[in-house]
Parts: structure tokens; C-alpha cells; sequence
């Protein structure tokens, strides 16, 4: 096989190669960028508006926070809880 023949053959190949490594450094430099500020992941369940609003101050501004407002026995509310 010449030179000419392997480069031909192999040309796909590495450019393939390349393109998955620069994907990959692209996905890493993307989620380093979206994954600022800390990531804490608990659940406190809150009875009243009082603690809403005081766990909510407590926190930085950069912290975000996701609320779930439910009502027990409804089946979409059930499903989300059992996922938390």
C-alpha cells in the first residue's frame, strides 16, 4: 500500500477522530461554564410562607432554588416526589 493509499483510507478516520475529541472538549468547556456556583442537591420540605420565605433569603443570589408546590394523592405530584 502507498503512502497515497493510506492517507486516503486513513484521512476519514482521523478526521473523525478529531472531530470527537474537540466535541468532547466543547461538552466539557459548555458544562464548566453552565456549572457555576454550588450545587448543595437536599430537599426540605416547608409548611407555611414564613420558612418559604425565610429558607429562601438565607440563600446566596446565585443559588438557584426549585420550588414544588403539591397536593398529596394527585398522581403528577406523587410521580415528581417519588423522584426527589
Amino acid at each position: 500500500m502507498s503512502m497515497q493509499e493510506y492517507e486516503i483510507i486513513n484521512d476519514g478516520k482521523e478526521d473523525e477522530t478529531c472531530l470527537r475529541k474537540y466535541q468532547k472538549r466543547c461538552m466539557l468547556d459548555m458544562h464548566q461554564r453552565l456549572s457555576f456556583g454550588p450545587q448543595y442537591g437536599y430537599l426540605s420540605e416547608l409548611e407555611t410562607g414564613e420558612q418559604f420565605l425565610e429558607t429562601i433569603e438565607k440563600e446566596r443570589k446565585t443559588t438557584t432554588i426549585i420550588v414544588h408546590i403539591y397536593e398529596d394523592g394527585l398522581k403528577g405530584c406523587d410521580l415528581l416526589n417519588n423522584s426527589l
